[in-house]
Order: C-alpha cells, then structure tokens, then sequence
C-alpha cells in the first residue's frame, strides 16, 4: 500500500472579495504523478504558494508527513549550469 506524502485538507484563500480556493482537500500518495490545470486566475499559484509556505490559507490545512522530501525548481530559475563563467 502506498504511503502518503502530503495532504490538503478544506483550504480556502481570498484576495479581496475575490475566492481563489474554496475548500480543497486531496491526498498525494508515494508513486503518484499529478498535475494541476486550469485557466489563468483558477488558484493554481496561489495553491502551491500555500504549500510550500510562501502565503497563509484563509482556512485548512496542509500535512507533509516525516519522510515526505520536496524539491522545487520555480520557473525562471537560475541553475548553477545557466551561469556563464567569467
């Protein structure tokens, strides 16, 4: 059986009077590939940002369990072979 490796449960985040999440809980489990879809302004963002602990939930919560490693590249990056040498 596959073990999980994070959980959202009910968030829900505003800007304004404008709702970006309402109430999204899923469960990733080891082994798992997943991707999130959705037009411009759908939360996509705004939910990895709460993931990763960037910005706060309005409400719920997210659980990376003890064995759970997260590595994050963000778009734009610079890797250390991008770099010209001088």
């Amino acid at each position: 059986m596959p073990k999980p490796l994070l959980q959202v449960e009910n968030l829900s985040k505003s800007y304004g009077k404008q709702l970006v999440l309402d109430k999204v809980s899923f469960l990733v489990d080891e082994g798992k590939k997943i991707a999130l879809i959705g037009r411009n302004g759908a939360g996509k963002s705004t939910l990895l940002k709460i993931i990763l602990g960037e910005i706060d939930a309005d409400l719920g919560s997210t659980n990376f369990f003890d064995y759970t490693k997260l590595g994050v590249i963000k778009q734009n990056e610079v890797l250390p072979g991008d770099i010209d040498p001088l």
